[in-house]
């Protein structure tokens, strides 16, 4: 996938499904939180194509993943700059501009 990139490919849909892709083998291969590229390339998945199907799944993992990140066994919440950000994507996501 990473070579593929390489190679600029032009097509939107096409690019996001390859970062949604890296960002669901990272989040499965990854050893530890701390260096995961996994948000970069769900969120990079939603900003390419933010109304396709890819970015619905993207956006659900990278949910997913930020709550299980955020609020494990000692319950720290998500940081208000972390919910903005996944905010905005949800916002791109369903094509709004407003809340």
């Amino acid at each position: 996938m990473h070579r593929f990139l390489a190679t600029q490919p032009a097509n939107k849909g096409t690019l996001a499904e390859v970062y949604y892709l890296l960002g669901m083998a990272e989040m499965s291969i990854s050893r530890t939180s701390w260096l995961t590229e996994a948000p970069f390339f769900l969120a990079t998945s939603i900003r390419l194509d933010p109304t396709s199907a890819v970015a619905v799944k993207a956006y659900d993992a990278l949910n997913t993943y930020i709550l299980t990140e955020y609020t494990g066994s000692q319950g720290v919440g998500v940081p208000p700059e972390v919910q903005d950000s996944l905010e905005d994507l949800r916002r791109l996501r369903d094509n709004r501009s407003d809340g």
